[in-house]
This record gives C-alpha cells, sequence and structure tokens, in this order.
C-alpha cells in the first residue's frame, strides 16, 4: 500500500474513532453479554497467570482483572 494513503486512512480512523468513542464505549464496558463472556474469561485465570490484550479498545478485560494477582499488558498501537 502507498504509504501516503496509509497515512490518510490512519487519521481517518482516528478522526472517526474519536467521534463515536463515548458510544462505542458504553456499548463495550455495560452491555450484559459483554461483561458474561469477559466474566467466564476471567474465570480460567489462575494468579500468576500472564495475559496479553491485545487490540484491547476501551480496556474493559483490565477491569476485571485489575485485582487479580497477574501479568497484564495491554498492546495499543498509536502510531504505526
Amino acid at each position: 500500500m502507498n504509504i501516503e494513503i496509509a497515512k490518510k486512512l490512519l487519521e481517518k480512523t482516528k478522526s472517526d474513532y474519536a467521534k463515536i468513542v463515548v458510544g462505542f464505549d458504553e456499548t463495550r464496558s455495560n452491555a450484559p453479554h459483554f461483561r458474561a463472556d469477559l466474566g467466564q474469561l476471567v474465570s480460567l485465570v489462575e494468579k500468576g497467570d500472564k495475559i496479553l490484550d491485545l487490540g484491547s479498545g476501551n480496556g474493559r478485560l483490565y477491569k476485571f482483572l485489575q485485582f487479580r494477582e497477574v501479568e497484564y499488558w495491554e498492546l495499543i498501537i498509536l502510531n504505526p
């Protein structure tokens, strides 16, 4: 892909996300089906586990794991 086109697409994506971030966060943080799915995932986590959260969006997994004794890493690509 042409580097200039890639840069324009990245900027458009950032701009579009900035417009919907509040609503997006609400649908991911408070939706019952997401909470149930994450609850099931977290039930498999054991003390000392290492967790890499890729494409974490709003970090909703962290909210479930923040008080557990795990090593949690969140990978967010800000500017490729």
